[in-house]
């Protein structure tokens, strides 16, 4: 092998852009690519493959099954058995050389090679069964759901692969994610173990795709009972009020999620009391998500939040079907618990899954008397995306959508109303439109309700302006190739329109569905479209 030219810092930064058979190859140029190329490589690992590549023929080792995915797309799966006592010189060469270059381990069991619960023993006895053998310097670990494991590898493997788990995490571990289904004592217990002997963690997941419920006793005990002295980020299914009063306490904690199912309602949380209130409430916080959960848990957590906070992001989704008296108490608080001063970041939508439903007929009465005022945030006036998705197009007036360049003045992306599919008139024409672009130089993303009837291909002053995407909903549109011509004469960089997201599922769609649709395919064209 040749010496390379290049410092080794150099060598590590084209490694880490290179797809893998680059690697393999640059590997074996040079003695100076080794080291670098073989850490690329091992670096991050989706499977157990490269593990089982260094040990002895599959043949001497292994006996392996093979069935149909439950995936269709997805190749046949291998499982692997041991034929034969699996020994420290079977290993030696993984333990030496590799096994310390993984630090990120998630292993997709859908498509590949799996290891059986047996395998995983016989690597635990010949590797010495210390903690973290198979991957000492691991920083980043996620362990499939008890529910992916049974559909593979059946009942028992469900119940008894979990303290396997152990073998990946040495003291170097930082993040975490797993599942927890119900009455599974050996994965609560691995989970149990792995939080406990980890105390330095940074990010912990714990996610619920079980259709069965999960132990919410169990995540309590373990969130509420360990230190977590060095959390900077958590996400979770639910919350309860001594989790709330412990994670509100950790010191660096920077980003809270609480995401639920959309299956189902997330029961109120408790009252808050005693620590909530004092001054070092969640002293570090910056970015909250809530989503999918009741509203009434979504109020509940706003209420944790003290007024003097830091914090720049907000993403709340509540599900259920929220009455406009609903949404606008959402933003009150959101209003009164927020700092104006550092928020950067704004979402609030509502879950479709729960709202709208596949096929909604017209009402014989429309209703305009249920708009929803987005003034009480017009005070937030560091915020750079504002993103506001509810259950009705925001029908802004004149006045309010010439407020918003003043209260706003880097907005950057601004999302405002959903899908609707019953039509309500607009309040704002293309004159309203054009002036927002012309006082909000930043805006580089928009979601409005208006009428495009006085549009014309002439470049207005300000142009042009730096719009890239462009959502308007229900807009009225009565000649698609007159906002052709507008939006290339005033809006070079715009690559797509969305118009409404749905289509009548008949030969004859709703003709402004098809005039925006004409429209964002000549956009995306391109200049020969029209030409």
């Amino acid at each position: 092998m040749n010496r390379s030219p290049f410092a080794p810092e150099v060598i590590r930064s084209v490694c880490d852009h290179m797809d893998d058979p680059t690697l393999l190859s640059m590997a074996l140029t040079s003695k100076d690519f080794l080291e670098p190329a073989l850490d690329t490589l091992w670096r991050d690992l989706t499977s157990f493959k490269p593990l089982l590549s260094c040990l002895p023929d599959v043949n001497d080792l292994w006996i392996t099954e093979e069935f149909a995915p439950p995936i269709e797309t997805e190749d046949l799966i291998e499982v692997l058995y041991p034929r034969r006592a699996i020994t420290q010189k079977d290993i030696g060469r993984y333990l030496t050389f590799y096994a310390a270059r993984i630090r990120r381990f998630r292993p997709y069991m859908y498509c590949g090679i799996n290891l059986s619960v047996e395998a995983l023993q016989a690597l635990q006895l010949a590797s010495g069964g210390k903690p973290g053998v198979l991957s000492p310097l691991l920083r980043e670990f996620s362990w499939p759901s008890p529910d992916v494991v049974s559909t593979l590898l059946g009942e028992d493997a469900k119940r008894q692969l979990s303290p396997c788990m152990s073998l990946f995490l040495g003291d170097s571990l930082t993040t975490i994610d797993f599942e927890v289904p119900p009455d599974l004592p050996l994965h609560a217990g691995s989970l149990d173990q792995a939080l406990s002997r980890h105390p330095r963690l940074k990010r912990i997941s714990i996610g619920d795709t079980s259709e069965s419920g999960m132990d919410r006793i169990f995540i309590e005990s373990c969130i509420a009972s360990s230190p977590l002295e060095y959390l900077e980020r958590i996400s979770l299914p639910f919350v309860t009020a001594p989790m709330i009063q412990h994670l509100a306490l950790r010191p660096q904690l920077k980003n809270l999620e609480i995401v639920g199912k959309s299956t189902t309602d997330i029961p109120s949380l408790p009252t808050i009391t005693g620590s909530a209130t004092i001054n070092g409430f969640f002293p570090n916080l910056r970015s909250i998500t809530i989503s999918r959960t009741s509203l009434s848990t979504l109020q509940d957590l706003l209420r944790c939040i003290p007024s003097a906070n830091t914090i720049t992001d907000v993403i709340c989704g509540p599900t259920g079907n929220l009455a406009t008296s609903d949404i606008q108490g959402v933003i009150k608080a959101i209003s009164a618990r927020f700092n104006p001063s550092t928020l950067t970041n704004l979402e609030f939508s509502l879950d479709p899954k729960r709202v709208v439903s596949a096929v909604v007929e017209e009402p014989l009465e429309g209703n305009t008397s249920s708009d929803v005022d987005i003034s009480p945030l017009f005070g937030f006036s560091e915020l750079r995306n504002l993103n506001l998705r509810l259950k009705d197009t925001i029908c802004l007036t004149p006045t309010e959508i010439a407020a918003i360049p003043v209260a706003f003045p880097k907005i950057r992306i601004l999302t405002l109303g959903s899908n609707t599919r019953d039509f309500r008139p607009p309040r704002l024409d293309h004159t309203h439109f054009i002036s927002l672009l012309q006082n909000c130089p930043s805006l580089t993303g928009l979601r409005l309700f208006f009428d495009t009837s006085g549009m014309t291909g002439e470049v207005v002053t300000g142009a042009p302006f730096q719009l890239i995407t462009l959502e308007v909903g229900n807009s009225p549109i009565y000649s698609p190739s007159r906002v052709l011509s507008f939006m290339k004469a005033n809006l070079p960089d715009l690559d797509s329109v969305g118009g409404p997201a749905y289509a009548v599922h008949n030969h004859n769609p709703r003709i402004f569905y098809r005039r925006w649709k004409w429209v964002d395919e000549q956009l995306r064209a391109g200049p020969s479209a029209s030409s």
